[in-house]
């Protein structure tokens, strides 16, 4: 995993929030920078999408908001030890329904 192109897009990088939250490789501070900057790129497709101009997957600043709180509440997910974090599953769903659809991202 390249930290400095995770940085850079981090829904490149990643298929979920979730994958970032789980990463062993990175601290926490870098999985915070990662998520913020996730944050504000899907912000950014927000504003888009009401402006007409096309958006980003529906829910995925839930999913980023949802792992940024997790990190802060849960120190021991900073080390891996989610294993559901990554399951693909909006909150409410079952675990392991992966609502990704297409390919598109």
């Amino acid at each position: 995993m390249n930290y400095d192109h995770a940085i850079k897009n981090p829904a490149g990088a990643f298929n979920h929030p979730g994958e970032v939250v789980e990463n062993a490789s990175l601290t926490t501070d870098q999985k915070l920078k990662i998520l913020r900057q996730w944050e504000y790129d899907a912000r950014e497709l927000e504003v888009a999408e009401e402006e007409n101009m096309g958006g980003g997957p529906d829910d995925q600043l839930a999913w980023i908001l949802q792992a940024i709180a997790s990190i802060h509440q849960d120190p021991s997910k900073n080390s891996g030890a989610n294993p559901g974090a990554n399951s693909g599953a909006h909150p409410g769903e079952e675990p392991g329904v992966n609502s990704k659809q297409g390919g598109e991202g």
